[in-house]
C-alpha cells in the first residue's frame, strides 16, 4: 500500500521521554489540507518487554488531548529496538481517520501494563523544536489532565493512503467494453 507522508515532525531529536503505565504521552499537530489519517510513525525504543501501546487520536482543548479517541492503533512494542537512537514504528488506523483541514489533533500513545522497567522511549526534541501546528504534551496520571510541554516536539510522522479508484465509473467502463467487444 502507498502512503503519502502529511503532516510531521522529524527532525533533531535530542532528547527522549519514558511512556509506560500512568506516564501518557502526546504531539498534537494541525491538519493543513484535510485527509484521512491511515498511519502514524513514531521514533522511538524500548526498555524490557513492555507489551501493546495503544495510540488514540484525539481532538483537542486548548491544545491538550480531549473527548473519545476518534481512532484507535494498537502494536506490540516487544520487538522494537533497544538502541537508544530509536527507530520508525507504524501504527495503523483501520478504519481511516478522516482529519479536517485547519484543526489541531492530538496523537496520544500509552501502555497501561508497562512500567520502569518495561516501557518505551519516545525521541524528543527539547532545544528549538520547530513545529508550528502543535506541540509535546503529557500527562502523569493516565490522560485524566495533560501539560503542554514549553517548546518541545516529539519525533512523528502522519500518513494517508490512494486507495483504488471507486464508484459507478468502473462497472460502467467494463460493461462498455464488453459491449464494444461483442459489437465487433
Amino acid at each position: 500500500m502507498a502512503y503519502t507522508l502529511q503532516e510531521y515532525y522529524d527532525i533533531s531529536d535530542d532528547t527522549i521521554t519514558q511512556c509506560y503505565g500512568v506516564n501518557w504521552r502526546g504531539q498534537t499537530f494541525t491538519d493543513a489540507g484535510g485527509f484521512s489519517l491511515t498511519k502514524v510513525s513514531v521514533k522511538a525504543f524500548k526498555i524490557g518487554s513492555p507489551g501493546d501501546v495503544t495510540m488514540n487520536i484525539k481532538a483537542t482543548t486548548a491544545g491538550k488531548p480531549s473527548g473519545a479517541a476518534l481512532g484507535t492503533a494498537t502494536t506490540s512494542a516487544n520487538g522494537w529496538t533497544t538502541d537508544g537512537a530509536g527507530d520508525w514504528y507504524d501504527f495503523i488506523f483501520d478504519p481511516a481517520v478522516v482529519l479536517d483541514a485547519g484543526v489541531m489533533y492530538a496523537i496520544e500513545v500509552s501502555i497501561p501494563t508497562g512500567n520502569s522497567v518495561n516501557q518505551i522511549i519516545w525521541r524528543d526534541d527539547q532545544a528549538g523544536a520547530t513545529y508550528a501546528g502543535g506541540t509535546y504534551v503529557y500527562s502523569s496520571n493516565s490522560g485524566g489532565s495533560w501539560t503542554i510541554s514549553s517548546g518541545g516536539d516529539l519525533m512523528f510522522r502522519t500518513y494517508s493512503t490512494a486507495g483504488p479508484p471507486t464508484g459507478a465509473g468502473i462497472p460502467i467502463i467494463l460493461h462498455h467494453r464488453k459491449l464494444m467487444a461483442g459489437a465487433l
